[in-house]
């Protein structure tokens, strides 16, 4: 049995169940594709823990590893750090999306952001849950961006789902402002508990999430695999 997720705004469809067999994934998978419309021009797959045999599965279905993320998870009570943030906020319009991401995206530790992949990071921003001002830019006192961060909703579960410093702002605990505000907002919708996921190599966020309260739960590997038109 094999199972995908419906084609988000950005082409992406995830790939939810595979059976364990080589052969039969691969022939149920292009079976489902050759179905669907429209389209993906890429599937997704999540791996949370170690699991050798579905990795090679993965492997020679044509999927590559795009990045491993460390998983965080919020609980309502947990303390927030008490930390000055002078920095304004201004809700992002959707014209300005992308070009905040291909900002934010500059010389990124996180695999997932690429400039050259800021147009689909938008639409697939755009295309989650969220509420009017949980997606905002930050702004030094000289009218210069500093950030964007995203707090949003996937099936009805309170994520954080982006946090990013320009290249000229960062190590100076910008990161945290940004995540204690974005957890506000999530916290101040009823949120009990809000998770986030942080590429392994960005050790600045995640010393950022340990700071905010916020615990790692499970590590998970990101699987791509980009389908031909």
């Amino acid at each position: 049995m094999i199972e995908l997720g419906e084609v988000g705004p950005d082409g992406t469809a995830f790939v939810e169940a595979l059976p364990d067999d080589p052969d039969e994934a691969r022939e149920l998978l292009e079976h489902t594709l050759a179905r669907l419309d429209p389209k993906p021009s890429r599937l997704e797959y999540v791996l949370d823990g170690p699991h050798p045999e579905k990795q090679v599965l993965l492997e020679r279905l044509g999927f590559e590893l795009a990045r491993v993320t460390r998983r965080w998870e919020w609980r309502r009570g947990t303390a927030m750090p008490a930390v000055e943030d002078r920095l304004r906020y201004r809700t992002v319009e959707r014209g300005e999306l992308e070009e905040a991401i291909a900002r934010i995206a500059e010389h990124s530790l996180d695999r997932r952001l690429d400039p050259g992949e800021a147009q689909r990071q938008a639409a697939l921003l755009l295309g989650l849950e969220h509420e009017p001002g949980w997606y905002e830019l930050a702004f030094a006192d000289d009218g210069g961006v500093v950030g964007l961060l995203a707090a949003a909703r996937v099936q009805s579960w309170p994520i954080v789902a982006l946090i990013g410093v320009v290249p000229e702002h960062r190590g100076r605990g910008h990161a945290l402002r940004l995540l204690a505000r974005a957890t506000r907002h999530l916290a101040q919708a009823g949120a009990k508990i809000i998770r986030a996921d942080t590429d392994v190599l960005n050790e600045p966020m995640a010393k950022a999430f340990r700071r905010a309260g916020y615990e790692q739960f499970a590590t998970r590997s990101e699987y791509v695999c980009i389908l031909k038109a």
